[in-house]
């Protein structure tokens, strides 16, 4: 990765050495602020990778931070060690934009399965209750190459689980 030299140099600091002694241990929360720009997630990075069992939360003021933090993170980090968990737009547990929905679904599945190292999300988000992580439980259904399902019983549980049944996959929650 091109940018790997810039994390590279940060580690290389001691004043990143003694950032990673004091790292507050599992369960507690850190605080970092006044840093200018992207150093922010330069730093973040930079731990991360240095501590790869670690998992990192970060909470944004808003959406625009949080974005700015995704992006700038992603081109730091693998894409997939990422994610961003958006607040929702609609009010009560209902979020009438389906690729809204669509995120928070895949990002707590994500999170549930350890493939996220570093969550990004909003104040808000954090505050809304959501029964999602039990929902995606009971609402998984994995397809593999080779194996065999009747349609119907396959038809009958998407349904059920809110997609619609479309000619043509044209949005998010259809299935052809």
């Amino acid at each position: 990765m091109a940018l790997d030299a810039i994390l590279d140099a940060l580690e290389s600091l001691s004043a990143f050495g003694a950032t990673l002694q004091a790292l507050p241990h599992q369960g507690r929360t850190w605080r970092v602020g006044g840093l200018p720009g992207s150093s922010d997630a330069v730093l973040l990075a930079a731990l991360s990778r240095r501590l790869p069992t670690r998992f990192f939360a970060v909470v944004a003021d808003g959406v625009p931070e949080a974005e700015r933090w995704l992006a700038d993170l992603q081109a730091l980090l693998p894409g997939d060690a990422v994610a961003y968990y958006p607040p929702r737009e609609g009010l009560g547990e209902s979020e009438p934009h389906l690729e809204i929905a669509g995120e928070r679904v895949e990002t707590l599945e994500r999170v549930s399965r350890g493939a996220v190292r570093v969550l990004l999300t909003t104040a808000k988000a954090l505050l809304e209750r959501t029964r999602l992580p039990g929902a995606l439980r009971s609402m998984r259904v994995e397809l593999r190459k080779g194996e065999i399902r009747r349609l119907a019983e396959l038809t009958v549980q998407l349904e059920g689980m809110g997609f619609e049944r479309v000619p043509m996959v044209e949005d998010v929650a259809q299935f052809s």
